[in-house]
C-alpha cells in the first residue's frame, strides 16, 4: 500500500513539474545566439554581484564525556544541550549577492528582448 501511494505521488509530482517548465526565448534567434546572450548577461551580473558567502559555519567539537552538557538559564528553566548533539556543524552558508545577481541576469535578458515562457511538452 505504501509503495502504491509513493508511486502515485511521484507520478503526480513528475507530471506537475514537467507541465511548468520554463525557458528564456526570443523569436528569430538561434540556440547559439541565445546561449551567447545568456552567457554575456551571466558574466556581467557576476562582475556586478560577485559570490559572497555571508555566514561561516560554526563547529562544536565532540565532548569527552556523554555526561558533558552545556546549560543556559532561560526564563527560570535550564536549557541543556547534551553531548549527543556535539560534534556537528551548524549555520547556513549562503550567497549574499545571489538574489541581486539573478535579478541582474533577468533584467539583462529582458532588455535584449527575451521573455520567460512556458515550454511546450
Amino acid at each position: 500500500m505504501i509503495r502504491f501511494a509513493a508511486t502515485v505521488f511521484l507520478s503526480l509530482l513528475s507530471v506537475s513539474l514537467c507541465s511548468c517548465a520554463r525557458e528564456w526565448s526570443k523569436p528569430g534567434t538561434t540556440e547559439q545566439e541565445s546561449n551567447a546572450d545568456q552567457l554575456s548577461c551571466e558574466q556581467e551580473a557576476a562582475r556586478l554581484y560577485p559570490v559572497i558567502h555571508d555566514s561561516p559555519l560554526t563547529y562544536r567539537p565532540t565532548s569527552s564525556s556523554k555526561l558533558d552538557t552545556s546549560c543556559v538559564q532561560q526564563t527560570g528553566f535550564n536549557n541543556c544541550d547534551t553531548a549527543a548533539s556535539a560534534g556537528t556543524a551548524s549555520g547556513v552558508s549562503g550567497d549574499a549577492n545571489g538574489y541581486n545577481r539573478d535579478a541582474a541576469i533577468k533584467s539583462c535578458l529582458v532588455s535584449k528582448g527575451y521573455t520567460y515562457k512556458k515550454v511546450a511538452p
